[in-house]
């Protein structure tokens, strides 16, 4: 049995606390409430099925997790005190145990325990099982202590914890037609309004655990067209933007506004549809890989905020990066000797799908990226669409091709990211046995060597079967104005309500 090691709770809540706004502009705004409007947000308020980042900042305020992952990459005791593992496959949470929900609800292990298997039902299609896929069981020890057992090792589970939100027993059975619609979680705030796929409210929660929040309210907005998201800043009816072009950074900056490039983690991809179609063809995967000139689309449409991947899904500030992996270069008469081989001398044609107002200038990637392969052979339908329909769309798996990003974050670890082209995931669109198992020997294992040999294989096998063609490590442009002047971007696209900092004056 693995000797047991602890982690304290050293974290002060009142480090977590946010800070308030400054002056309240033009908006006619409360000082204390800040508005923040974002490409895209949640279809639904089940924080157990969606990844996207937009999304689980919304989340973030409202519902908590056992640990987090502070802006320093730490990892931190949240509504657990600290754990240990038990054996191989078992770790033990003891819990905080002064916590209630919004409705009254307490906190406790029998929470812990129906989040987990409300995650692993089949009906809640959770997208929280491509990283906790891998517990078997929970179970209650005592009210305020569980035990999570994996089907293997799992030493990471302490880190993943930080990714489950924690919905309350009682409320959830009860209301199970609300429950996706009105929120109740222990965050330091209370969802006030919503309305689906355009606004979330959220207020401060006068029982919340914790230290008080300084920012009372905080509305959440989402506007897919850019040009309507840097109206609404300009015209201060927001503090807070992201998503837009990069050739707008110049008119922001001469308007006054703070300008902010922060970093994802977040692998721009071409997800290709390997089990049905021409893309079963591993030379016409290649094709298209050599068809895309990434260099000129990350600096002629994203002004040069973004890196081109190598070959991989994750670059080289994540672990798991594999050094011996090089960027393709383009090539379009190899592309399309490629596609002659592959019987397809004449074109073939494919269906592309991509999201509007989710990612940096993100039509016009795809648009430029369709001109590529129609440049090599390829006859490409493109269909661009708000991003939550185009998540839906994408699943069915009817799609030659799509376009995605997949982050590697909040852990800087390439599991993130990687599992998304796992046998099983919603989102794949390959199957490899020996990709999937390297994979597995990365999660079971704590031994760094071992785990970056384990990667190594993984994308070694990714690069020679082409499942995707990897574009690159996008930047997230931020805009702020005075009430947010101080805020920095997070290194992994989150916009922390812990982070956020005062401008100019104060409350």
């Amino acid at each position: 049995m693995r000797s047991p090691t602890k982690v304290a709770a050293i974290v002060v809540i009142g480090a977590l606390t946010v800070t308030a706004c400054s002056s309240s502009g033009d908006s006619g705004e409360p000082p204390d409430s800040i508005t923040i409007v974002q490409g895209s947000g949640p279809a639904n308020l089940n924080p157990l099925q969606d990844e996207t980042r937009a999304v689980q900042s919304v989340f973030s305020t409202m519902f908590e997790t056992l640990t987090v992952i502070d802006s320093d990459r730490e990892l931190q005791p949240l509504l657990a005190t600290d754990w240990e593992q038990t054996d191989d496959t078992t770790w033990r949470f003891n819990l905080r145990d002064d916590v209630e929900f919004h409705n009254g609800e307490p906190f406790n292990a029998e929470a812990v325990t129906f989040t987990i298997e409300r995650m692993q039902d089949p009906a809640q299609k959770s997208t929280k099982l491509a990283r906790l896929g891998g517990i078997d069981t929970a179970e209650v020890v005592d009210e305020y202590t569980v035990d999570i057992t994996t089907t293997s090792p799992m030493p990471l589970l302490p880190n993943e914890m930080s990714q489950l939100y924690i919905v309350p027993p009682q409320y959830t059975t009860e209301n199970p037609e609300t429950s996706s619609t009105e929120a109740v979680g222990t965050g330091p705030y209370e969802l006030s309004s919503y309305e689906p796929g355009q606004k979330v409210v959220v207020t401060v929660f006068d029982g919340y655990w914790g230290a008080q929040p300084e920012v009372k309210t905080i509305n959440w907005e989402v506007i897919a067209d850019e040009s309507a998201r840097i109206a609404s800043l300009q015209s201060g009816t927001s503090d807070l933007i992201n998503g837009f072009s990069p050739d707008q950074v110049p008119t922001l900056e001469a308007g006054g506004l703070n300008v902010k490039a922060g970093k994802s983690g977040l692998g721009m991809v071409l997800t290709m549809n390997t089990l049905s179609g021409p893309f079963e063809d591993v030379r016409v995967r290649q094709a298209a890989a050599l068809a895309v000139d990434i260099p000129a689309i990350v600096q002629e449409l994203l002004g040069g905020y973004a890196e081109p991947l190598d070959n991989q899904l994750q670059g080289p500030e994540t672990f798991g990066y594999n050094e011996a992996l090089a960027p393709v270069q383009r090539d379009v008469e190899a592309a399309a000797d490629l596609l002659a081989d592959a019987g397809h001398a004449n074109g073939v044609d494919i269906t592309f799908e991509a999201p509007s107002g989710r990612y940096t200038n993100d039509r016009q990637v795809a648009e430029a990226i369709a001109a590529q392969l129609e440049e090599a052979g390829f006859n490409v339908s493109t269909t661009v669409q708000e991003y939550q329909p185009f998540l839906e769309s994408v699943k069915t798996k009817e799609t030659d091709m799509y376009f995605i990003g997949w982050y590697s974050t909040p852990l800087f670890d390439a599991s993130n990211s990687l599992t998304w082209f796992t046998s099983d995931n919603v989102f794949s669109y390959w199957q490899d046995s020996a990709y999937d198992d390297a994979l597995a020997t990365a999660a079971s294992s704590s031994d760094p060597a071992v785990r970056q040999a384990a990667f190594d294989e993984a994308t070694s096998i990714m690069a020679e079967e082409s499942p995707a063609v990897f574009l690159y490590d996008s930047q997230t442009l931020f805009a702020a104005g005075d009430k947010l002047a101080d805020w920095e971007p997070r290194g992994d696209d989150l916009i922390w309500y812990r982070d956020l900092t005062t401008g100019s004056a104060s409350l």
